[in-house]
């Protein structure tokens, strides 16, 4: 039996119009109407500017476009999930590794769809299903997982979601998150903090706070499991995963989870969560930059402020360190949005 969602992604009300080659920057405001789903204007925006060799990156406008391209694989993927055999799957990686028509189908709708708001504005596409491209110097790269909990979409539980990061030279910029089950958004620009869509709740954004004042101990903690078989073996034959890794950061950005914690995931797992986190207010750890986190083996970590450090010293404490340890990348300085 699969899950067909209701009809919660509907249009809403226009965006701002377009004067002459630029788009208007929609300012977010907390109580304000959600953006559109679909960017209606013909021009491509101008999202980057260069001042000698200071490129300049409005976070802004780059956090509605991420909302809008994620509602694009949220749409698609309920439209597929219309069709006969929608949620049939076949395996990757792994017989638990699903992959049904709706994941690619997600990551092309939005790759066209930022090909149509940019136009010829550089950027190049990653995504689970397309696999990995290498973005120039100073160049946009979106990374995109059109389900992020296929295993979920495939056994008919409505829990999983349609992700998408912005990055330039290895720093996310904007993500968003779309439940195509729920209609629910969430996004983040670097320096606008965390917001949130719910239509079951009201229409308008709402911000996301991780923070709480609760102990460790009265907190709600989530990890995962690898589909790498060598991580596997020594565990059950079947687990059963209700939430998808997204929805797992996304539920610490909310103040759901204290914590959450994970080896072994790709970039399209947690590129938009975890900036989603950051904003909120959450202690992360980025992959590969020596966050809090890395001594641990440079796993994905977030965690409310309040309970980071005593979430770290538990996880050492019960050796959640991983056997490999990847090298840092280079630190990149960033001012309001800016990179040096």
């Amino acid at each position: 039996m699969s899950f067909v969602p209701r009809d919660v992604l509907s249009p809403l009300p226009d965006a701002p119009g377009c004067t002459g080659p630029q788009r208007d920057v929609t300012p977010l405001r907390l109580g304000a109407p959600p953006p559109p789903h679909r960017a209606i204007q013909p021009a491509p925006p101008v999202i980057y500017h260069r001042q000698g060799d200071l490129v300049h990156f409005d976070t802004r406008q780059l956090q509605i476009h991420a909302e809008h391209l994620a509602g694009t694989g949220a749409r698609t993927v309920r439209e597929r999930l219309a069709r006969p055999g929608a949620t049939d799957a076949t395996t990757k990686s792994s017989e638990t590794d699903y992959v049904t028509d709706c994941d690619p189908a997600s990551e092309a709708a939005m790759r066209q769809e930022a090909t149509e708001i940019w136009g010829d504005a550089p950027h190049s596409f990653t995504g689970e299903e397309s696999g990995v491209a290498q973005a120039r110097p100073g160049e946009l790269r979106l990374i995109a997982d059109g389900v992020d909990g296929t295993a979920n979409l495939h056994a008919g539980a409505p829990e999983y979601g349609v992700s998408i990061a912005i990055e330039v030279d290895g720093v996310v910029l904007a993500g968003a998150v779309a439940e195509p089950a729920s209609g629910r958004v969430y996004s983040a620009g670097r320096g606008n903090g965390a917001r949130f869509y719910d239509p079951a709740v009201r229409h308008q954004w709402i911000p996301l706070d991780a923070r709480k004042d609760k102990p460790l101990s009265q907190r709600l903690l989530a990890t995962g499991f690898s589909y790498q078989a060598a991580e596997r073996g020594p565990q059950a034959a079947v687990v059963a995963r209700m939430i998808e890794h997204v929805e797992d950061i996304r539920r610490v950005a909310q103040g759901t989870y204290g914590g959450y914690f994970e080896h072994y995931l790709n970039e399209w797992d947690w590129a938009a969560g975890l900036l989603i986190c950051e904003e909120a207010g959450a202690v992360v750890s980025w992959p590969g930059t020596g966050g809090p986190a890395s001594h641990l083996g440079d796993p994905i970590f977030a965690a409310a402020p309040e309970v980071a450090d005593d979430l770290l010293v538990l996880l050492e404490k019960a050796g959640a360190a991983a056997l490999d340890r990847r090298g840092p990348v280079p630190k990149r300085e960033w001012v309001s949005g800016h990179a040096h």
